[in-house]
């Protein structure tokens, strides 16, 4: 199984394109994973996907609008030359707005 990063930032709004992004990884045929939430700023979802099926992925992905990285552009054509491979990845998505970071109540643990 081969490891991929792939990194994009937007300023649409977070909910709606997380959301999004999750649904295109599902309809290119892969999986969601894992998921975190790094403030309002940024999330990582992790996925598992066939390298056939990243340029369909890749495909949507630009349909959303996002602004993906050179390296992640790259990285449809690299795998192109793998289809046979296994997946393991993560999205990246960096989030640009003027809100301030959203605080995160974490419960106490007795104890």
């Amino acid at each position: 199984m081969e490891f991929v990063q792939i990194n994009a930032s937007t300023k649409q709004d977070r909910h709606v394109v997380t959301g999004q992004v999750k649904d295109a990884i599902v309809a290119a045929g892969g999986w969601v994973t894992g998921f975190q939430q790094f403030s309002n700023v940024s999330v990582c979802i992790q996925f598992e996907m066939a390298a056939s099926c990243m340029a369909l992925l890749f495909e949507r992905l630009e349909g959303l609008g996002l602004q993906l990285s050179e390296a992640s552009r790259r990285l449809a054509g690299e795998l192109a030359a793998k289809p046979d491979a296994e997946l393991m990845g993560t999205f990246q998505l960096t989030f640009f707005h003027s809100d301030p970071d959203e605080r995160m109540v974490i419960p106490a643990v007795p104890g």
